[in-house]
């Protein structure tokens, strides 16, 4: 008995493990993407307060010391820059597929605009970037403002 279940069981429990990673990765993916959305509250507040005193957004937000914190271990900071009128906040979210990059942005416009390679930015015209921007799949998200972008 036991030299039929040793085999059976390095069929099966591998199975097993692959299944339930899979059902509970893709739930565990999302919470922490949500989190660190709620976590970017404070800093989509505090840009939009120096709009409100300058008039403008900000050119940059980088400095040293990073004073918002994701809150998610995986995603290191959050990363700014203008886009057009608006801005794109993004950060990088671990994907639950290693062979993919997953950017997520937010943008107060609905405006989300990314490239895959700096190269992009400084070589060709937004409508340019635009067009081929470089990920392959992008998805809108509950929240207001917010898209997610892969790469490969």
């Amino acid at each position: 008995v036991l030299a039929r279940a040793v085999p059976i069981g390095l069929i099966v429990v591998p199975l097993a493990a692959v299944a339930v990673r899979t059902a509970l990765a893709g739930s565990a993916a999302a919470r922490s993407r949500d989190r660190v959305i709620a976590n970017a509250a404070e800093v989509i507040s505090d840009i939009a307060g120096f709009r409100d005193r300058t008039g403008a957004d900000p050119v940059a937000i980088g400095a040293v010391w990073p004073d918002y914190h994701p809150g998610i271990i995986g995603v290191e900071r959050f990363r700014y820059e203008p886009s057009g009128s608006a801005y794109n906040l993004y950060f990088e979210h671990p994907s639950t597929n290693l062979a993919v990059r997953e950017i997520v942005m937010y943008n107060p416009r609905d405006e989300q605009d990314i490239s895959s390679h700096a190269f992009d930015r400084l070589q060709f015209s937004p409508e340019e970037i635009r067009r081929q921007r470089g990920s392959f799949a992008s998805y809108d998200l509950p929240q207001a403002g917010w898209r997610r972008f892969l790469f490969d």
